[in-house]
């Protein structure tokens, strides 16, 4: 399915504060740092517009971001991520087909998942969003269709979407996998190191 028309919102402005004093998303895991390994799950999808969320705006985060259609800078990441979806909506154009919604610190996430997300959304009219879900647990991406530009501008806090997804009327599809790494996300050193060595079997 051709991506072209569609975005990512690569939320990579948090503090890491689980991780220690550096910035995770510089460290090293299977020979590239960890937002690069993100980056190029997306880059493999062929999704039109990338749009990467930062904190850090130094010329190392900008190269690490160069597969990016365009850059925001959250100068207030303490205000959660909800704040950086908010903003990564604001540079979203009002015309694209479909919103994914990415963490940066999410290695193990398949490219043809975003193909498969896109896929069942585009047979179900109805559907607001569509989640992978493995395990019975709800991952990333989500891919938002595009009529919650809007609302996922306003966002705001630390709950991320969570707000908008649980409104009563909000239909979420679930699409069912076994790729755990849907659910892996690097918080810690010790995730760092299993996300690792999945990365080099």
């Amino acid at each position: 399915m051709n991506l072209k028309n569609y975005s990512a919102i690569v939320v990579a402005a948090g503090l890491s504060s689980r991780f220690g004093p550096e910035n995770k998303l510089f460290a090293e895991v299977a020979g590239a740092p960890l937002l690069k390994h993100a980056l190029a799950s997306i880059e493999r999808a062929q999704i039109g517009n990338i749009i990467v969320v930062i904190n850090e705006d130094s010329r190392r985060m900008r190269r690490l971001c160069a597969v990016a259609s365009s850059i925001v800078v959250n100068s207030a990441p303490e205000q959660g991520l909800g704040t950086s979806i908010a903003l990564g909506a604001s540079a979203l154009s009002d015309e694209t087909q479909g919103v994914f919604i990415c963490l940066g610190d999410m290695p193990l996430v398949p490219g043809f998942m975003f193909q498969e997300l896109a896929q069942k959304a585009s047979l179900d009219s109805q559907a607001d969003a569509v989640a992978p879900f493995c395990k019975g647990r709800r991952g990333h991406p989500v891919l938002f269709h595009p009529r919650h530009i809007s609302s996922l501008r306003t966002l705001k806090g630390d709950k991320g979407a969570r707000p908008l997804v649980e409104e009563n009327n909000f239909i979420m599809r679930k699409l069912e996998t076994d790729e755990e790494g849907v659910l892996i996300d690097v918080d810690t050193p010790a995730s760092l190191r299993s996300a690792a060595q999945r990365l080099n079997v």
